[in-house]
């Protein structure tokens, strides 16, 4: 099936999966060269896409041939009909992002009735017309833990949606059986996470350092909640040593490691966030583990 940029913006279901969608090039690409952590240079290509629901889905390219394509044709003239395109939460940029993959398969200007309605569209609509790009409700991060006191079950968070709390719970998965999805590269200029050097000015020269950056799932009685970001030193000290450490570890010591933490209370302090279509996400503040009964939230 087809998915709209008004869907895929939405995210929830269709985050960190791979979908089908038919879309026409909004804005001029940005590209630039980055390295990863394998030590390979590659090409970033950063461009906005949108259809006829006019919603705006920032669009991330790793392939050669669509930043020589898209430089060379002006905006609202290149269709892209992309299979298995990559849908994720992309916390660099704050907002939900359409990743063309090796994986994707891109078909420039197709030749089919839909595409040809939405060229015509595009062409129809003003010039310089705006669409709303897709951008996350501001989490309340800077609130200190001390003044995080409301303690809450998993359902009362889904049902209350507040902006702080705590919870009793325990930790029910957590994404680390392949170290590339938990560990990700900071720019020590900007402090924004980057894919590999910042291409800044202002962080022109700055290292990029790495950070635990985990997505985890936690429950208690009510239910489960599984949108949950556990990262930087809050993730270290669950893990117990630092990430350059964490990344040397075998397949059997993370395994080791998890089955010691999987399904143990802990008390979580947190703040919230939401994505456009209301599904909420938790940032954990701080996880204490709990040596004994815990209580339960209220």
């Amino acid at each position: 099936a087809v998915v709209s940029t008004q869907s895929t913006g939405a995210g929830g279901e269709f985050c960190d999966r791979f979908v089908n969608s038919l879309v026409i090039v909004k804005t001029a690409p940005n590209s630039r060269k980055v390295t990863t952590r394998q030590q390979r240079t590659a090409t970033c290509t950063d461009f906005e896409v949108m259809d006829a629901s006019r919603q705006a889905v920032r669009c991330v390219s790793w392939l050669e041939s669509i930043a020589v394509l898209l430089t060379s044709v002006p905006p609202r003239h290149t269709m892209l009909y992309l299979t298995d395109a990559r849908v994720k939460l992309d916390s660099f940029t704050e907002g939900v992002t359409l990743e063309i993959t090796p994986k994707t398969v891109e078909t420039v200007n197709p030749d089919i009735p839909d595409a040809h309605t939405l060229y015509n569209f595009a062409q129809s609509l003003p010039e310089g017309i705006t669409t709303p790009s897709v951008v996350r409700t501001p989490s309340k991060t800077s609130v200190p833990v001390s003044e995080i006191t409301a303690c809450y079950t998993v359902e009362e968070v889904k049902e209350r949606r507040p902006e702080t709390g705590i919870l009793n719970v325990l930790l029910e998965t957590i994404n680390c059986t392949e170290k590339r999805k938990c560990v990700a590269m900071r720019c020590t200029g900007c402090n924004k996470k980057v894919p590999g050097l910042c291409d800044k000015p202002d962080c022109f020269g700055k290292d990029v350092v790495h950070f635990y950056d985990f997505k985890i799932a936690l429950c208690d009685y009510t239910g489960s909640v599984e949108r949950v970001k556990l990262c930087g030193e809050v993730a270290e000290k669950l893990v117990g040593v630092p990430v350059n450490i964490f990344e040397d570890w075998t397949v059997s010591t993370v395994v080791e490691w998890m089955d010691n933490v999987l399904l143990e209370r802990f008390k979580v302090y947190f703040t919230t966030f939401s994505v456009p279509n209301g599904d909420l996400w938790l940032q954990i503040k701080q996880m204490d583990r709990y040596i004994g009964r815990a209580e339960e939230g209220s």
